[in-house]
C-alpha cells in the first residue's frame, strides 16, 4: 500500500501549502471543473478523492463523480457536520456492492444515476395555452460574463504563439504540441518529457507529470494589458 501511494500521482488542493513534500505530489490551488473532466477523459486508471468532504462537495455539485464509497460503523453520534455541503439538488445513487465485516462494519459502494429526466407535458388546448402564455413574464436576456484573455510570455510563446487568448486555447495549443512531438513517455503516459522549447516552461526540469501542467503554465500567463 505504501509503494503504491508514493508512486501514484497526487494533487493536493490547497490555498495555504507553500510546498508538498510527498513523493509525487503537486499542489492546485482552485478547484476547475473542467480540468478536473479533462483528467477523467484521460487514459489510466481511476481518480481517487481520500476524505475531503469540501472537495467532494464541490465535484458533486458539478456530477464529476462517478462512484462513492461509505463505510457505515455501528456508533451513534449526537452530533457533527453533514456529508456534503452546498450541493443545490438530490443525487439518486444506485447500490453496486455491499460488504460486511465481523466487526458490524458495513461497505457499500453505490454509482452515481442518470440524470431523472422530466417527463414531456399532456398537450394542453390552444385556449389554455394561450391564457399561459400571457401570463408568463417576459424572460430577461441571460448577462455573458467576458473572460479576459490572456499573454503569454517569451518561453510559452515558443510553444502556443505570441497571441492573446483564453486559457482554454493555451491548453489546447500545448497539448497538440506535446502530442505532435511524442513527449508523452510511453512507459507512463501520464509523464511529460520537455524538449528545447518546453524546458523553460517547465522550469528546467527534464520531465513533469501532467497534472502539473496547469500551475507550470499559468506562471507564464499574464492578463493583456
Amino acid at each position: 500500500m505504501a509503494v503504491m501511494l508514493n508512486e501514484t500521482a497526487k494533487i493536493v488542493f490547497s490555498r495555504t501549502l507553500k510546498e508538498a513534500k510527498w513523493q509525487n505530489s503537486h499542489i492546485v490551488r482552485e478547484l476547475d471543473p473542467d480540468e478536473i473532466a479533462r483528467m477523467k477523459r484521460q487514459r489510466g486508471q481511476d481518480l481517487m478523492i481520500f476524505g475531503s468532504g469540501t472537495i467532494v462537495s464541490l465535484l458533486t455539485r458539478h456530477r464529476l463523480i462517478d462512484e462513492y464509497q461509505f463505510a457505515v460503523s455501528p456508533v451513534l453520534l449526537g452530533g457533527g457536520r453533514n456529508l456534503l455541503s452546498g450541493v443545490p439538488v438530490n443525487h439518486r445513487l444506485e447500490l453496486k456492492e455491499e460488504k460486511r465485516f465481523p466487526s458490524g462494519k458495513i461497505l457499500a459502494r453505490y454509482e452515481l444515476a442518470q440524470a431523472i429526466t422530466t417527463p414531456e407535458p399532456v398537450a394542453e388546448k390552444s385556449s389554455d395555452a394561450a391564457t399561459k402564455a400571457a401570463r408568463k413574464p417576459r424572460l430577461q436576456p441571460a448577462k455573458t460574463v467576458a473572460v479576459a484573455p490572456l499573454q503569454p510570455d517569451a518561453a510559452l510563446s515558443k510553444i502556443v504563439g505570441g497571441q492573446a487568448m483564453s486559457r482554454g486555447e493555451v491548453t489546447k495549443k500545448l497539448w497538440s504540441y506535446i502530442k505532435r512531438k511524442g513527449l508523452q513517455d510511453k512507459s507512463n503516459r501520464r509523464m511529460i518529457t520537455a524538449d528545447d522549447a518546453l524546458r523553460p516552461v517547465f522550469g528546467g526540469r527534464s520531465q513533469v507529470n501532467m497534472l502539473e501542467l496547469p500551475e507550470l503554465v499559468d506562471k507564464h500567463l499574464k492578463p493583456k494589458k
